[in-house]
């Protein structure tokens, strides 16, 4: 990382030497001229890139100051990084396109899950990310919710813990440095990176779904959906809403340019809004069971499910292809790898694909095989919160 700002300071002063020659020549021969500045001199402005988030393009982006980005930085100065999550209390990262994965974390009690996984102390809930900070949350059914945070997905520290007798949260939402914790029993939000927690109005009906995008919280149930610009003081419904809504471990993707929210379900039908969830129509990916969550991925929304993938540029008209690799979670940063896990324990497999459609398959030596990962969430952070010491 010293290399970088070095090379800068050399390249301003030569840049200063050719302009003072240049200016000499001018004034030798008496004509006006400029100082001939080429394009290694300044790049074009407006480099830092498009604002993008884990499900699409709108979330707030986590800035670095430090100087010029490094080898490893994209033009805005930020590194991808992929969680994964699942039961167990588990969670990894990936800083180098899913080629590795580092950071194993579990929490204590739960060696092999048998039994009810889904309703355990350390069933996960759902994971999401602010633009500086990651969020965790976990602890189903009868248990107390627990949501943890991190800068680095690898150090997790408590952000929440649900008291008894208090509401039961089954999402976490975030975005443009504000973290929602959303059911229909009640609704806290906090604008300090989860220091402080302010009640807000619950979302009328169940919450089975969330997502954020647009500069608004989307939540969606069996019955009804309900979205949020505002981050919970008020909730509006569709003025339209005719969709399935099969919504069981699945998710909500958003388009936050465009304002495209899509919802898939179980069975791999759902909703797709084209106005920010003013109006909700049916949409059909066409797959028979949907495997994982649906994601945008900053050029399309992808869904896997069946040994197949789905994508679609709206989340209207569907392709299909057949993959040779079935992940149970996946995730795509934009520009990055599509990278998938499936099953468990010693048959775990993790994966990484340019194509969503053929994979390669990694060693064992580059993840630990544990507990199933429920979901993997693509970040853009700043790096000396990647990976840091790993």
């Amino acid at each position: 990382m010293d290399a970088a700002p070095r090379s800068w300071r050399i390249r301003g002063i030569f840049a200063r030497m050719r302009a003072a020659s240049l200016l000499f020549l001018c004034l030798l021969v008496l004509t006006a001229c400029d100082d001939g500045a080429g394009p290694d001199d300044a790049g074009p402005e407006g480099d830092a890139g498009p604002a993008f988030d884990g499900g699409g393009r709108d979330a707030a982006i986590a800035r670095w100051d430090a100087g010029p980005p490094g080898p490893d930085a994209g033009p805005d100065g930020l590194v991808s990084v992929y969680l994964a999550a699942g039961h167990g209390g588990r969670t990894m990262v990936s800083c180098d396109d899913g080629r590795t994965w580092v950071g194993a974390h579990s929490e204590t009690g739960l060696d092999r899950c048998t039994g009810d996984c889904d309703h355990h102390p350390l069933a996960l809930k759902d994971v999401a990310f602010d633009g500086t900070w990651f969020y965790w949350l976990y602890g189903w059914g009868a248990n107390p919710s627990v949501l943890r945070r991190s800068r680095d997905g690898v150090t997790w520290e408590p952000a929440y813990m649900q008291a008894s007798g208090d509401a039961e949260f089954s999402s976490v939402l975030a975005g443009a440095g504000q973290v929602m914790l959303a059911d229909e029993g009640g609704n806290l939000v906090s604008s300090d990176h989860g220091e402080t927690w302010q009640m807000r109005a619950a979302p009328p009906g169940r919450v089975s779904v969330s997502g954020y995008g647009a500069g608004r919280a989307f939540v969606l149930g069996s019955s009804d959906a309900h979205w949020s610009d505002d981050w919970g003081q008020s909730w509006n419904a569709p003025e339209s809403l005719d969709c399935d809504r099969n919504f069981y471990n699945s998710g909500v993707a958003v388009d936050g340019v465009r304002g495209v929210v899509v919802a898939i379900g179980a069975d791999g039908r759902g909703c797709v809004s084209a106005d920010g969830g003013r109006t909700m129509g049916r949409t059909d990916t066409g797959l028979p069971e949907a495997a994982g969550r649906v994601m945008w991925t900053g050029d399309e929304f992808v869904v896997f499910g069946a040994n197949q993938i789905a994508r679609s540029p709206d989340g209207v008209t569907w392709t299909r292809a057949e993959t040779d690799f079935m992940p149970f979670a996946a995730a795509r940063a934009p520009g990055g790898a599509f990278v998938g896990a499936s099953d468990e324990y010693d048959n775990q497999v993790f994966a990484r694909s340019d194509d969503g459609v053929t994979w390669e398959r990694l060693p064992t030596s580059a993840f630990t095989q544990s507990h199933v990962i429920r979901q993997i969430l693509a970040a853009r952070v700043a790096p000396e919160h990647a990976c840091p010491g790993l």
